[in-house]
Order: C-alpha cells, then structure tokens, then sequence
C-alpha cells in the first residue's frame, strides 16, 4: 500500500511540474472557445464577423494540435522546449513584434479611409499580429537557421 502511494505522489509531481503550462494553455483556449460561442449567439454577422471568426478558430485550431503535440511529448517524457525551439521562439517574437508595428501603421493610415468601426479595426489589427507570429513562426520551423 505504501508502495502505491508513492508512486502515486511521483506521478502527481511529475504531471504537476510539467504540465503546469499546458493547462494554462488549455484553459485560454477554452475561453477563446467559449467566447466565439456567446459572439456568434449574441445576434446577426457581419461577413467581416465571419471571417475575424475564422480567422479566431484556425489559430485556436493551431493552438489545441500545439497543446495536443506537448501533452504528446510529456507522456513520452521528452523534454517540452529544447534549445532550438527557444531560439526559433525568440527570433520569430522579435520579428513579429517588428512587422506588427508596420501592420499597425498601415491601419492606422487606412484606418480612416475605410467604414470598419473601431473595435473590428482593432480585432483585425489583432488578428493581423496573431498571423504574423504564425507566418514567421512557421518560416523559422520549417527553414531553421543559417548557422546550423
């Protein structure tokens, strides 16, 4: 019986140690999830509506075969992030960070010449960020580095 429990209480540790982000990551994206349910039952869409929801539910798509891909790995008991997907990560958030600020530009000079309201502005501009990280993050994933 003691035996039991102790392998319980390693199991325990074990799942609790590594697996703290993936369920951080879990429950954002059942709240992205969620709030897609009450945006598309509060009334008519737009096609602009449509579409931010798409959009909204392949990133959302990309992030659960990402947390599906992790949990995947800590079964295994591989390591979650090794050198070079901290590298691939520190590259692609300094460049998404630098190409987000010239999206950001180019809405705020379109911004007025188009009839979009602020707030679905905002949501695209949003949007917009979010598929940058994924084009850049993509490029560096499948291309890697020079120096390697």
């Amino acid at each position: 019986m003691l035996f039991i429990s102790i392998f319980m209480l390693e199991l325990f540790n074990l799942i609790t140690k590594k697996m703290k982000k993936l369920i951080l990551a879990f429950v954002l994206l059942a709240l992205v999830a969620v709030g897609l349910v009450v945006f598309k039952t509060t009334g008519h869409l737009s096609n602009v509506d449509i579409v931010s929801m798409l959009i909204i539910l392949l990133v959302v798509g990309i992030g659960l075969f990402w947390l599906l891909k992790k949990i995947i790995n800590v079964t295994k008991s591989e390591k979650i992030e090794d050198e070079l997907s901290k590298r691939i990560l520190e590259k692609t958030s300094s460049i998404s960070f630098y190409l987000s600020l010239y999206l950001w530009l180019v809405i705020s000079i379109v911004g007025d010449k188009i009839s979009l309201p602020f707030e679905q502005t905002i949501g695209c501009g949003l949007i917009g960020m979010a598929l940058i990280f994924f084009a850049v993050w993509s490029f560096y994933k499948i291309k890697g580095f020079k120096d390697e």
